[in-house]
């Protein structure tokens, strides 16, 4: 059986600070008020807690908070058991577009 692209069920932009984004549903490609494209979506990311961040994939979005769960880390924390955020607290982590100055 052939793999089939599965979008995200969340992503976000950084187009609100006031707010953390908007938490846009992986159904749509492009945010409508910034224009910014999921596919330059590196990941997104929460306070850790711990003076860091975790890359997270977002489950599920209530009225302040959303549950999330960790992916793509080292030394067991993707097996934290999924956990609530506020909204403001999540932020979006772009890919670094080629010849783009730091």
């Amino acid at each position: 059986m052939a793999y089939t692209y599965q979008p995200p069920k969340f992503w976000s932009c950084d187009c609100d600070p006031t707010t953390g984004g908007h938490i846009i549903a992986g159904s749509y490609c492009a945010c409508v008020y910034c224009g910014k494209r999921r596919s330059d979506l590196k990941d997104i990311i929460v306070p850790s807690g711990m003076g860091g961040v975790f890359s997270v994939k977002i489950l599920d979005v209530e009225d302040a908070c959303a549950t999330v769960k960790v992916v793509n880390k080292a030394n067991g924390f993707d097996q934290l058991a999924p956990f609530k955020v506020a909204l403001k607290d999540i932020a979006p982590r772009w890919k670094q577009k080629s010849g783009a100055s730091q």
